[in-house]
């Protein structure tokens, strides 16, 4: 089980991710060569972000995308798309060639669970998923993906899955009374909980993130009861802009 950490906003401290004991880290957008390098040369694996299926409108015109705009999230401003459209499979293979090409060795895919276009089914969706990893995978055989959110899809297409990620299975938010026991939830986290279970089964490594104080008890809580389930734990902001606390990487690092 691989450590896993990441950084989304600020300069990312390169050299303290590459002492401090992570295997797998990610870097935020594709084309951070100095970066990539520094962690390629420590033995840590730089994962590049890369959204599955909302598009940012500085990335509109670069991705040539000419499909339907299934809704917008208003949360982030993003608009969600259709991943079985073409052009929107082509951008996601060039994003991937972008990322291999500045050092990157993995990507963690963002919303990896898309909306289903009118017309199409969730199956049709997965097998459109399926189609863009192995195009990668045929220029780029050394990448590993990250999926966050894609449970459906990694449990139909698991060769393509070396890594899942889900966020706040153990602090659940929306049923306090299943803190630290996600299974103890009927509705939304046990499934869910469940369904990682079996990806961990698979042989698939399954992480955590938590928002918490690192250096907190609670993260201690979470970071204590990730762990036995044979989880990997990553607590650190919401924004992941403070360093982490990850499976054997101490806060603060």
């Amino acid at each position: 089980m691989p450590s896993f950490g990441g950084w989304a906003r600020g300069g990312l401290p390169a050299e303290a991710v590459a002492r401090a004991g992570f295997e797998w880290f990610e870097t935020g957008y594709p084309g951070d060569t100095q970066t990539n390098e520094i962690l390629a040369n420590a033995g840590v694996r730089p994962f590049a972000y890369v959204n599955l299926a909302e598009l940012a409108g500085q990335l509109r015109a670069a991705s040539g995308y000419s499909g339907d705009i299934l809704r917008t999230n208003g949360d982030w401003g993003l608009e969600l798309v259709d991943v079985t459209h073409p052009s929107w499979q082509d951008w996601l293979v060039r994003r991937a060639d972008e990322a291999y090409r500045t050092g990157s060795r993995g990507i963690k895919w963002d919303a990896a669970t898309p909306d289903v276009p009118p017309g199409k089914t969730r199956a049709d969706v997965n097998d459109a998923i399926a189609s863009v990893m192995q195009r990668i995978l045929d220029q780029h055989p050394d990448m590993k993906f990250i999926f966050n959110q894609g449970f459906e899809f990694a449990l139909a297409y698991p060769q393509y899955v070396h890594g899942m990620e889900t966020e706040g299975l153990f602090s659940t938010s929306s049923y306090p009374a299943a803190y630290l026991r996600p299974w103890e939830d009927p509705w939304y986290w046990g499934p869910q909980f469940q369904q990682m279970k079996a990806l961990k089964e698979r042989g698939v490594p399954v992480f955590v993130a938590e928002y918490a104080d690192p250096s907190s008890d609670r993260a201690r809580e979470l970071y204590d009861a990730i762990s036995a389930q044979g989880f990997v734990p990553y607590i650190t902001s919401e924004s992941w802009d403070i360093r982490g606390w990850g499976y054997n990487v101490k806060p603060g690092w």
